[in-house]
């Protein structure tokens, strides 16, 4: 289970928007109590395609990443418009002692290879995990081809894909990819469309396929957590909804977990 953290927000007086540690905090304690494998900090859903600052997404992490203290690993969303900003939060995030880096394909004008190339460049050992939806405004999906040059290019970094087309002979097309890798090489392909979770463990065995993990919104709900858990193990529970990000953060909003503000910041226009 990786959950992909909503940031909360609070406004100041001066109607700024913060980021409030204090109630992140609290929700990563119930993620883990409930069962969370991973927290994914900085996804499309923690607001990397918002209005956020380098600043606020290093100080953020930083907290997030001392607070956990290695009880569940930690990847981080270091995406960004500009090429260079991108390339300094991957070099920030290793620093600060994440496990991982996710880098969202759909930014600037920078083609995928020189993207990956800079935070690359930028890092040392931190594992990278691509990020492929172009339902937030990537240009093209990624292709298996693309996939593989960087995976050549970068063998012991590119180690896994978090797939949320929702295009299910694009799936498969990067299950075929992950098939034809050398033994050696490490790489993980993650379901990121919680909509075609039940198809992909129904056709798993049939495809040759271990499904190391999935990445839905709705975890953020921590009660939701052990449903997904036993779906992974194949059986079929009952309240699994598929909420939107919108519906998760009113969800959290009412049940006063987060305040308002993280919901106007997640309407705001990008």
């Amino acid at each position: 289970m990786i959950t992909p953290l909503i940031t909360p927000f609070e406004r100041t007086g001066k109607g700024n928007l913060n980021i409030v540690e204090k109630a992140a905090k609290l929700l990563i304690n119930e993620q883990i109590k409930y069962g969370a494998g991973t927290l994914f900090v900085f996804g499309y859903a923690g607001g990397c395609t918002r209005q956020l600052t380098a600043s606020q997404r290093q100080i953020h992490l930083r907290n997030i990443v001392k607070h956990v203290s290695g009880k569940v690993p930690v990847i981080a969303g270091v995406s960004d418009d500009n090429i260079n900003i991108s390339a300094d939060l991957a070099g920030q995030a290793e620093k600060v002692g994440a496990d991982a880096i996710v880098l969202l394909l759909n930014h600037g004008e920078a083609t995928y290879e020189k993207k990956v190339e800079a935070v690359v460049k930028s890092t040392n050992n931190i594992p990278i995990f691509l990020y492929n939806n172009p339902h937030v405004g990537q240009k093209n999906n990624l292709t298996p081809e693309e996939l593989k040059y960087l995976i050549v290019r970068y063998p012991k970094r590119i180690t896994g894909l978090k797939e949320s087309s929702g295009d299910e002979n694009i799936f498969r097309s990067f299950i075929n990819l992950q098939q034809s890798l050398p033994a050696m090489q490490k790489f993980s392909l993650f379901m990121g469309e919680a909509t075609k979770i039940h198809w992909i463990i129904q056709n798993q065995y049939k495809f040759g396929f271990t499904l190391p993990g999935v990445v839905p919104v709705e975890c953020n709900i921590p009660e939701r957590i052990p449903l997904y858990k036993s779906l992974l193990k194949g059986q079929n529970p009952t309240g699994i909804e598929y909420l939107s990000i919108p519906k998760v953060i009113e969800y959290l909003v009412d049940q006063e977990k987060i305040d308002q503000a993280t919901l106007d910041f997640w309407n705001a226009t990008d």
